[in-house]
């Protein structure tokens, strides 16, 4: 009542007002009234976050929105709650060979999914594909020099490699 009164009733007589707010009630029943209350005040100063024309009173649905948003944390943390008290007991008793069928298991996940600890060495393969490329770059740089070089009108730079060929 005190929400629908802060809002003009264009000639709302009190048998509409009387219907209007039962049909309010009826629409937010099974919401809390501590919910309402905060929906009404966040209204009242044009703080809600339902979209809302502030020329007329919230509908019924659009108080019923922003109460429920307002509940939306406190039914996260009840959903939770439910989910702890509701939770399966589980015998924490294991036998030597269950923990090591379980160890077993979790070393084949971490295996699985590439978190194990193992240090692995690159193969020969790995590591000549590896110079392969760096030689390669290498080669591509000088050559690049080279030719800034020579379009500068500078002699050609003296390397110390002489003996390999620049790859392809």
């Amino acid at each position: 009542m005190a929400l629908l009164g802060g809002f003009p009733t264009f000639g709302a007589d009190r048998e509409d007002a009387k219907l209007t707010v039962s049909l309010i009630v009826r629409a937010l029943d099974d919401v809390p009234v501590w919910a309402v209350q905060r929906a009404a005040g966040l209204f009242l100063k044009n703080l809600q976050k339902t979209r809302w024309n502030p020329e007329r009173a919230p509908t019924a649905p659009q108080i019923r929105t922003e109460a429920k948003l307002i509940m939306l944390d406190v039914e996260v943390e009840l959903h939770r709650l439910d989910q702890v008290l509701n939770a399966e007991i589980v015998d924490s008793e294991t036998t030597e060979d269950e923990r090591k069928a379980a160890v077993a298991h979790w070393n084949q996940l971490t295996t699985e999914l590439g978190l194990s600890n193992v240090i692995t060495e690159r193969t020969d393969d790995e590591i000549a594909h590896e110079r392969a490329e760096q030689l390669r770059a290498n080669d591509a740089v000088e050559r690049r020099g080279a030719w800034e070089r020579e379009r500068a009108g500078l002699p050609p730079r003296r390397t110390l490699i002489h003996d390999r060929e620049p790859a392809e």
